[in-house]
């Protein structure tokens, strides 16, 4: 069983985790204990506007956010912690330790290439992440008992 030591509650304000975080949640944030793989969620801090940002791990350096174009060239070092569920309102919601269960679909879906796709393609795309968050969400919800305990 995880320590509460080893978990932090920060608000998160921003629309790139969208639609898995959304503007107003509050991520848990697990301190580093291994090497990130992609798809993992890391909480890391930006050198110029000495902001954390939460972003998608695809490769060695590199992040991004779901619902962001921009990729993120980061430093490993600047790495907090791994981003491991949400408070949404009064509800926690948590995903594995190896992630969210749709990490896979988040990843491919988020590095998927729209600069020829119309904008109605680009949209539905996300509709459908919006669709299997949520469903994830609810299914999870049973599992707020590990955290609470911790509270």
């Amino acid at each position: 069983m995880a320590n509460q030591d080893d978990f932090l509650f920060i608000p998160h304000r921003g629309q790139s985790m969208f639609p898995l975080i959304r503007d107003g949640d509050q991520i848990i944030v697990e301190k580093i204990k291994r090497s990130p793989i992609p798809g993992d969620i890391i909480l890391y801090r930006d050198i110029d506007t000495k902001e954390w940002v939460a972003h998608r791990y695809l490769k060695k350096n590199t992040l991004k956010g779901d619902f962001s174009l921009v990729f993120d060239q980061v430093n490993e070092a600047a790495f907090m912690g791994f981003i491991r569920g949400i408070r949404r309102q009064e509800n926690i919601y948590l995903w594995s330790q190896m992630g969210h269960p749709l990490k896979g679909f988040f990843l491919r879906a988020t590095v998927y290439r729209t600069k020829n796709r119309p904008r109605w393609l680009r949209w539905s795309i996300v509709f459908i992440l919006l669709i299997f968050s949520k469903a994830i969400l609810i299914l999870s919800s049973t599992n707020t008992n590990r955290i609470e305990k911790l509270q």
